[in-house]
């Protein structure tokens, strides 16, 4: 039996998975400009969804649904961050759900 280490091991690789899983980006400033260029990389991407969210932390995190012609869903990334630039902002304006042409 191996010592207290193989236990460690295991949790460390498991928690890397879940981060791989879920793929958050972790960036000190979200600005729509990455998330429009990360976004467009995406084949078939024609329009996404961001949905912005506080955090109890006073981050913020943008989860970005990206949809192809036929409104199917391609995939999602997720933004986490201290602060959203001001084009961002604007596009939010009062609202925490909008919609994009990519």
């Amino acid at each position: 039996m191996g010592d207290g280490g193989d236990l460690f091991k295991i949790i460390g690789l498991a928690a890397l998975g879940i981060a791989a899983l879920v793929g958050v980006i972790f960036v000190t400033k979200i600005t729509l400009d990455k998330i429009r260029n990360k976004a467009k990389k995406v084949p078939g991407a024609e329009t996404a969804e961001l949905i912005k969210e506080t955090l109890a932390s006073g981050n913020y995190r943008v989860v970005t649904n990206i949809f192809g012609s036929k409104k199917e869903l391609l995939d999602t990334q997720t933004w986490e961050g201290k602060e959203l630039d001001y084009k961002l902002e604007a596009e939010f304006g009062r609202k925490n759900k909008i919609e994009i042409k990519l």
